[in-house]
């Protein structure tokens, strides 16, 4: 009776150790998701680059602008311009010369109203800087039309610009090299626009109109700084 209660014993001790030693093999699956390479395309933006003309050379001001004349005289007249809020474009610049060696000059403001540092590269001024110049026909003593291709080089146009050493730089015909003329954000310089009547011409005999072309401002983003030697 012990003996069969002995083997009943080592059977079910011999049935869990058997137990115990099977194992169940399970593959492991496994899988992934992907998100292929994210981007973002940033494209510049040029509304958000905006330079402006001012009313005054030193701050950003809209309103209007007296000429400065070269001489007192009754006769000698400029039309004052009025400079509008977010300006790009001026109109009404000139006067009208009645001898030689009178000039009259616009002292306007170029104002940088974004947050990257304009650079000004180049003025170009329509034909070149030269005047197109016609007889004033309703004026009752318009000049004769043989005059005016010596006399209408006798009026002239002068850009000035100052630079970042606090020099000036002048120009009377188109350049694409202008070097160290930039604004950085917020601030405002100078620019004068002359327009003048030579000391030496010989007085016209005859009425005339002298018109110039557009002058265009090109500022960018990309910096022309260079040593000065001056």
């Amino acid at each position: 009776m012990e003996k069969d209660r002995n083997a009943r014993i080592i059977a079910i001790v011999a049935l869990v150790l058997a137990v115990a030693g099977v194992s169940i093999g399970f593959a492991v699956l496994s899988t992934n998701l992907t998100i292929e390479a994210p981007e973002a395309s940033v494209k510049a933006n040029n509304d958000l680059f905006t330079v402006y003309f001012s009313s005054n050379p030193s701050s950003y001001i809209y309103g209007e602008v007296q000429p400065e004349l070269s001489e007192e005289v009754a006769d000698f007249t400029g039309n004052e311009i009025t400079v509008a809020s977010n300006s790009t474009k001026l109109t009404g610049i000139g006067g009208t010369f009645t001898k030689p060696g009178q000039t009259i000059t616009y002292h306007l403001g170029v104002s940088n109203q974004s947050k990257l540092t304009a650079y000004l590269h180049g003025i170009y001024i329509a034909n070149n800087g030269y005047a197109i110049c016609t007889p004033v026909e309703d004026s009752g003593n318009p000049i004769d039309a043989s005059e005016l291709d010596e006399i209408c080089h006798d009026i002239h146009i002068t850009i000035r610009t100052k630079k970042a050493s606090g020099s000036y730089t002048s120009t009377d015909c188109s350049t694409s090299n202008i070097k160290n003329v930039f604004l950085e954000p917020g601030e405002t310089k100078e620019v004068d626009v002359t327009i003048g009547y030579k000391g030496d011409a010989t007085p016209a005999t005859g009425d005339f109109k002298a018109t110039f072309g557009d002058i265009k401002f090109g500022f960018t983003t990309e910096s022309n700084e260079e040593d000065e030697y001056e």
